[in-house]
């Protein structure tokens, strides 16, 4: 039985440690991710995929903060 890994403010993170992290969800560990969690790489350059990036799966949740804000910008909830 793995425990549960609290992870509140990994806001810089290299790709090695998502897959890890992505790892231990995917094996049945019990992932808390904090707000704005894998926002940035290992050198601090905001990623450009839909956040939380690698752990967007395994989290089973995801956003992107970036759009046109001259258009209407829906909200969805999966």
């Amino acid at each position: 039985e793995l425990p549960v890994l609290l992870v509140p403010g990994l806001y810089v993170a290299s790709d090695e440690l998502l897959d890890w992290l992505d790892a231990y969800a995917r094996a049945g560990g019990h992932l808390v991710l904090g707000i704005r969690s894998a926002y940035a790489d290992e050198l601090a350059r905001a990623r450009l995929e839909v956040k939380p990036g690698r752990l967007a799966e395994a989290a089973r949740a995801s956003y992107q903060e970036f759009s046109n804000l001259l258009a209407p910008l829906p909200l969805v909830a999966r």
